[in-house]
């Protein structure tokens, strides 16, 4: 590339970069976990996966839990991967005792974004159950026995 003034006088030339068109769509990042949903009695939790090599990878909040990117979403956080990484984690921030949904996408360095991927429900639970309800044996119990079977309620999923 080179200048001329309004004289005629020649600059000397600049050397132009290399511009390459690139609107290919990256693909998809997986999700590695949570692998299933889980429920955590933390403020925040940690989503893992891969993703393309040099990728921007983000992960979305998405409480409209419609599984895209849309104006009701938010970014929870993000990780821009090395020219060789394809692994990525990125810790997130939790609504207390809420099922969080989240969305996760990566962009590469066109900066052309990937559908979104849907990441298990993370439920944030830090209320302690009820106590169980006992309810056999209802009082003291003689028994011959080297053991008695107890009954009783607890909340659903409650180990007891």
């Amino acid at each position: 590339m080179i200048a001329t003034d309004a004289a005629g006088n020649v600059s000397a030339a600049t050397a132009v970069p290399t511009i390459t068109a690139d609107s290919t769509v990256p693909p998809a990042p997986t999700v590695t976990s949570p692998s299933a949903p889980v429920s955590v009695n933390t403020a925040t939790d940690t989503i893992t996966g891969t993703a393309a090599a040099g990728a921007l990878v983000k992960v979305w909040k998405d409480p409209d839990k419609n599984g895209v990117v849309d104006a009701a979403d938010s970014v929870a956080g993000s990780q821009q991967l090395g020219s060789t990484a394809t692994a990525w984690s990125i810790n997130v921030s939790l609504a207390a005792n809420a099922a969080n949904h989240f969305v996760v996408t990566a962009t590469n360095a066109a900066g052309t974004q990937s559908g979104a991927t849907l990441v298990p429900t993370i439920t944030q639970d830090s209320i302690a159950p009820a106590a169980p309800v006992l309810t056999d044996p209802s009082g003291p119990v003689i028994t011959n026995q080297h053991s008695y079977n107890i009954q009783g309620t607890a909340e659903a999923n409650a180990l007891v």
